[in-house]
């Protein structure tokens, strides 16, 4: 009476469904593992943000310089800007108006040295120009950023912010 069932056609289509709903169902699951994952990382940068800076020496004589360790964390660095060290950046948007970030090169006094973002300009109809670095001894206050994906550039602008 139902012999069509167990014809090839119809035991392919329904092994076809079959491997779709497992496909569907590992596909959910994998949806709520990143989700997880994401909640647990979204936490972790929550926290460093929150937490009170710290001397950029200090961090990393306790989390040493594995990146992952610094990451997302609020730090303090004193010292100097190094003169004729600052690079700009590609275009990137503000608020809908383009314009580079102005990276300099600060030398701390642990004899260290941290590339400093030191914010966003706006195209103007004449050439950007970088405004100088503070002179004399500085005390920054910033958050540990690693390094943007992509094609760095070259020259005074680059693409992507990519400490050497």
């Amino acid at each position: 009476m139902h012999r069509f069932l167990l014809t090839p056609r119809w035991v392919v289509g329904h092994l076809l469904v079959v491997l779709t709903v497992i496909t569907f169902v590992n596909l959910g699951f994998w949806q709520l593992r990143r989700l997880d994952e994401r909640r647990e990382y979204n936490t972790l940068v929550t926290q460093r943000l929150e937490a009170a800076p710290v001397l950029l020496e200090d961090l990393v004589a306790r989390v040493g310089r594995d990146l992952a360790a610094l990451e997302f964390r609020r730090v303090v660095v004193t010292g100097r800007y190094l003169p004729g060290e600052q690079l700009l950046t590609a275009p990137r948007s503000l608020d809908g108006r383009p314009g580079p970030q102005v990276l300099t090169v600060l030398h701390g006094d642990s004899g260290t040295s941290v590339l400093v973002d030191r914010g966003w300009i706006p195209f103007d109809r004449e050439a950007v120009r970088a405004p100088p670095p503070p002179v004399g001894h500085v005390r920054v206050e910033g958050v540990v950023r690693g390094p943007e994906p992509g094609a760095i550039g070259n020259g005074d602008q680059v693409a992507r912010i990519v400490p050497q």
